[in-house]
């Protein structure tokens, strides 16, 4: 079946999480996700004649998950980045680097259990997960619903569609936190890989690594 699902294992507090992959029957190519922090897993590239590799970075366990603190793989939010806990749009933001708010904060969406609301098994494979984040929880305003949708469009392409409705005002900011190993040996280095960004601008970092304000032309 284009998409499968089987259980995980289960968080510190006896909830239990479940991996869901997606597959394109013709070439093989798959994506695993996982309900905790929506987490891409694993991309499966396959490869003629040899097994197929996991071009990101992943954890054996649920528990490595939980007590990671280097997002891999999850879905971050409210907001990625950083920025002062203190100085954020007029709120006060949990700090969970220093006098930072980063990823999100203390619970974020990264280190939150989502639920699967769908899944598709027609000619795209599809799975759409959700978590809803409370008024209040890291300090931002306004009861938030959140979408991520992880759907095989093409052999060998992934899309990744998020969207959220608050019922306040709230800032926002959505992302996504692969490693991404093209080797498929996470002990190999990635000095010889090349990434294309298009972008016009981009944010210059200053103390802290706290973006500056300033929108900065590439040129």
């Amino acid at each position: 079946m284009p998409v499968t699902r089987k259980a995980f294992g289960r968080l510190g507090d006896g909830r239990s999480v479940d991996s869901l992959t997606l597959t394109d029957a013709q070439s093989g190519f798959f994506v695993e996700i996982i309900e905790y922090g929506a987490t891409i897993r694993a991309i499966g590239v396959p490869r003629p004649g040899r097994d197929s590799i996991n071009a990101v970075l992943s954890y054996p366990t649920l528990a490595d998950y939980e007590s990671g603190n280097a997002y891999v793989g999850a879905t971050i939010g409210r907001c990625a980045g950083r920025t002062n806990a203190d100085a954020h749009a007029g709120l006060r933001l949990t700090r969970n680097e220093q006098a930072n708010h980063l990823h999100g904060g203390v619970t974020g969406f990264s280190h939150s259990l989502w639920q699967t609301i769908a899944t598709g098994d027609g000619d795209v494979p599809a799975v759409r997960l959700r978590h809803r984040s409370p008024a209040g929880e890291d300090g931002y305003p306004g009861a938030l619903v959140v979408d991520a949708e992880f759907a095989l469009v093409a052999s060998g392409v992934l899309r990744v569609v998020l969207e959220a409705e608050s019922d306040a005002d709230t800032p926002l900011s959505l992302t996504l936190h692969p490693y991404f190993n093209l080797g498929g040996d996470p002990a190999r280095p990635i000095d010889d890989h090349l990434l294309r960004i298009d972008a016009a601008h981009i944010l210059p970092l200053g103390p802290s690594r706290l973006p500056t304000g300033e929108m900065m032309a590439v040129d």
